[in-house]
């Protein structure tokens, strides 16, 4: 019915193992490993539960801690820095899902709202599937990579300069780490609004195409979805700057 592509895929994902592996050594691989568990959650754990009823938000807000917890044992083992790290990760992500089903309600936008819902209407007749929720769900899971990146890369940087100044006051440490966030909160926000403009290219395209009246265009229900998804991920990797350079100051500098 279709053309054979298993083995092209197998050899897409070996190719990108094998320059993970090559590039950053053991770290690479402890990372190769990260990213297997973080297969193995999604796929054997998150989507039995969801068919099974479990409620998608609180069960999405454990296995992000799961994969926070694990993933960032495995790349930065158990020191300060991945402590920080992780519970930036999950502060950070956590206010992101809250934000976005915060205005989801506010502007009417739920699970409900989007293009396979049809399917997935279908599909929880057949067993306990919580259709509404699955959207907040999304975002939770999309933006956790991004404000792990954000929130490890911080938080190292402030282990550093500690290490390196170990007299530095902990108001000091706090700067530090939001000057350095500052560099990358316009990078990774590009970053995660860029995706998900490219996930909707073909809604822009149909837009431009057809010179949809502004009125239209702006509460069109695929347009809220992406801006919610975009906006809501995005403020997450931002609170999780000033997040992790709290927790990481006093951590680091504890009061005697």
């Amino acid at each position: 019915y279709n053309y054979d592509r298993e083995y092209v895929m197998y050899a897409l994902i070996g190719l990108f193992l094998l320059i993970l592996c090559l590039i950053g050594g053991k770290r690479g691989i402890y990372s190769a490993i990260a990213l297997v568990f973080t297969f193995i959650c999604i796929i054997g754990l998150y989507l039995p539960l969801l068919y099974e009823g479990a409620s998608p938000f609180p069960l999405t807000i454990a296995v992000v801690c799961l994969i926070t917890i694990v993933s960032l044992l495995l790349i930065g083992g158990f020191t300060k820095k991945t402590v920080c790290a992780t519970i930036g990760t999950i502060m950070g992500v956590a206010v992101s899902g809250i934000i976005a089903m915060l205005f989801g309600k506010l502007s009417h936008i739920s699970g409900y709202n989007t293009e396979e819902i049809e399917n997935l209407i279908y599909v929880a007749q057949n067993c306990k599937l919580q259709v509404g929720d699955l959207l907040y769900s999304g975002i939770l899971i999309a933006s956790l990579g991004a404000v792990m990146d954000v929130a490890m890369s911080i938080s190292s940087t402030i282990q550093e300069i500690h290490d390196r100044n170990p007299e530095i006051s902990k108001k000091e440490l706090f700067k530090s780490g939001i000057h350095v966030g500052k560099d990358m909160m316009g990078t990774m926000s590009n970053t995660l609004i860029l995706a998900f403009t490219g996930s909707s290219l073909n809604t822009m395209i149909m837009i431009y195409a057809y010179s949809y009246p502004y009125n239209q265009m702006i509460n069109m229900y695929s347009i809220g979805i992406e801006l919610l998804r975009g906006i809501s991920g995005t403020i997450g990797i931002i609170l999780a700057v000033p997040f992790v350079s709290l927790i990481g100051s006093l951590y680091l500098k504890p009061n005697k």
